[in-house]
């Protein structure tokens, strides 16, 4: 779980290990890392208001390698992970790590964090982080419905929300105000 500070930066702030032998562990929770690199910070700099997002992109954006990144194509990556829901990064920001991000909303509407999942390159590639995204999406609405999301009337969204679509998995009803228990 991934989080935007004021400065912005982005800073992990939980994580859950995969079982697996090989896995991408998070050895430095709460350190700042740049907004606009990874999966999860592409996530929460694509849903970050514009005032936020305008400052980072006035910046000079660097890649994690150093290299300079072009502002208009970053601009139009923002842009298609508002429409698909989603980011991916193959090893943009770790060499040998893949990532999938998607965000988690609160009770206003807003992007409150990014849930995101890391595997090793060598175990997945692009195929398997876009065949991630529905698991992932669903958990995401989870969470983001325990944090209230949903609650508020749905004309008092703001448009860049992606409107809910199909039930919930593994959701508790009764965790929703107003919702009747099975």
């Amino acid at each position: 779980m991934h989080v935007l500070d004021d400065t912005p930066a982005r800073r992990t702030v939980a994580q859950v290990e995969s079982t697996q032998a090989l896995r991408r562990t998070y050895t430095d929770l709460g350190a700042p890392r740049p907004a606009h690199q990874g999966a999860p910070g592409k996530v929460l700099l694509a849903f970050a208001d514009e005032e936020l997002r305008q400052r980072v992109l006035r910046s000079r954006l660097k890649a994690a390698d150093g290299s300079p990144i072009s502002l208009p194509e970053f601009r139009q990556e923002l842009d298609r992970i508002v429409e698909k829901g989603y980011a991916v990064s193959l090893q943009e920001r770790v060499v040998g790590v893949v990532a999938l991000a998607v965000p988690v909303y609160d009770h206003t509407g807003s992007v409150a964090a990014a849930l995101s999942i890391s595997i090793p390159a060598a175990r997945a590639g692009l195929a398997e982080l876009e065949a991630l995204a529905p698991v992932a999406i669903e958990a995401a609405k989870t969470l983001s419905y325990r944090l209230g999301y949903g609650l508020r009337s749905p004309d008092a969204r703001p448009s860049r929300i992606p409107e809910k679509r199909g039930p919930l998995v593994n959701a508790d009803a009764s965790a929703r105000p107003g919702s009747a228990a099975p």
